[in-house]
């Protein structure tokens, strides 16, 4: 029974996540509708445009990914008793950062180049793609539009998926491989449409080794932003504004971005920093282990039963 308890609790982050959309939503319905009325519109045709316009969905958007990330914040620190986020410069190396950036953009310009052919082949379900994009206002490049893709989104995403549910996932599984394809799925199934759902799912996967090899939130919070700045900004540059892309530039672009993400792939693996770092509640444990004589002059009993500190795949706790 605890296992099923440990399993169902890794979906709390998602259920809490869409609840928060929907609240934010249906609350600032109501507020946008009586604000309404009290200018006199009443017509439902002028309410539904208000309702459904860019503009408004996209003020929607950002104060929901306030709300996730002011939440989520809260919970990650309590759940997993942190008491100040650790300095980046404990995480990385002076070249980690660009790391993760060169690989992320190279990850999404991969991403971007399949969804070119997926749209040739399935035209219908990218164009309703396309079109929820477009309502939602996040292909204006306005500065909320920036915001929310690039700031509030790898914050209250990255709480919610890599720092909540894959630390769930880890107190349900200690195989990284499950827990990491349990997180991946949730961060798929919260983007509530298939296309991007899908890449949002492989996406997740690739976050989840990241968040694995630096141990920290603060590296894929850059994964995720890198990502989405790649989307947001570069694809035009790399593929140009026309439907149709050539197939010499598709061409050039895939096997480009391929070639890159492989090399920052192992650049990344082959970063040596993290392997000097330990989670701080081993160094704890690895404190009290080496003093045992100093804990039992001062009254403290003394655990002298080795700790196994190599069956967790992350530092729950790091932010």
């Amino acid at each position: 029974m605890k296992k099923v308890g440990e399993f169902f609790a890794c979906f709390l982050p998602l259920l809490g996540f869409l609840a928060i959309q929907v609240g934010v939503a249906m609350i600032g319905g109501i507020v946008k509708s009586v604000s309404l009325a009290m200018q006199g519109v009443t017509n439902a045709d002028a309410l539904e445009e208000a309702l459904l316009g860019s503009d408004y969905l996209m003020k929607i958007t950002i104060a929901s990914q306030l709300v996730c990330f002011i939440i989520f914040l809260i919970f990650y620190r309590v759940i997993f008793k942190i008491k100040k986020p650790e300095s980046p410069a404990k995480v990385f190396s002076a070249t980690s950062p660009l790391l993760i950036i060169v690989l992320f953009v190279a990850v999404e310009a991969i991403t971007s180049s399949i969804l070119i052919k997926v749209s040739v082949l399935i035209p219908d379900l990218m164009q309703q793609y396309a079109e929820m994009i477009e309502k939602s206002g996040l292909a204006d490049m306005t500065v909320l539009s920036t915001i929310a893709t690039l700031v509030l989104a790898p914050l209250g995403e990255e709480l919610a998926f890599r720092g909540m549910t894959l630390n769930l996932a880890g107190k349900f599984t200690k195989k990284f491989w499950i827990a990491n394809i349990i997180q991946a799925a949730m961060f798929g199934i919260a983007h509530m449409n298939i296309v991007q759902g899908t890449y949002a799912f492989v996406l997740g996967l690739v976050l989840g080794f990241i968040y694995k090899k630096y141990n920290s939130l603060y590296a894929t919070m850059i994964a995720h932003l890198a990502f989405n700045f790649s989307g947001t900004y570069l694809v035009g540059l790399l593929f140009g504004t026309e439907d149709d892309v050539p197939i010499i530039r598709w061409i050039v672009v895939l096997a480009a971005a391929t070639v890159i993400c492989a090399f920052a792939f192992v650049a990344v693996l082959r970063d040596k920093k993290t392997f000097e770092r330990e989670p701080m509640y081993m160094k704890r444990i690895h404190f009290r282990e080496e003093m045992p004589a100093a804990y039992a002059a001062a009254g403290v009993p003394v655990n002298t039963t080795p700790v196994n500190t190599t069956d967790t795949f992350n530092n729950n706790g790091q932010l």
